[in-house]
């Protein structure tokens, strides 16, 4: 029995990087279905400072 081999998650970094801004894009459309614009600009800059200070841990 002959068993091929697939490619699921590419390894080249652009096809990467695109999954990523899909997957992104997929999670802001649905949870600004359910949040306002202002609560979730908050929550992402709040979210953006916590990765700031956590890059600046490690």
């Amino acid at each position: 029995m002959e068993i091929k081999v697939i490619e699921i998650f590419p390894k080249d970094e652009a096809k990467l990087n695109e999954i990523e801004m899909a997957k992104a894009r997929w999670f802001v459309n649905i949870v600004s279905k359910k949040y306002s614009k202002e609560v979730l600009d908050k929550a992402f800059n709040t979210l953006e400072e916590d990765l700031k200070v956590n890059k600046t841990d490690a």
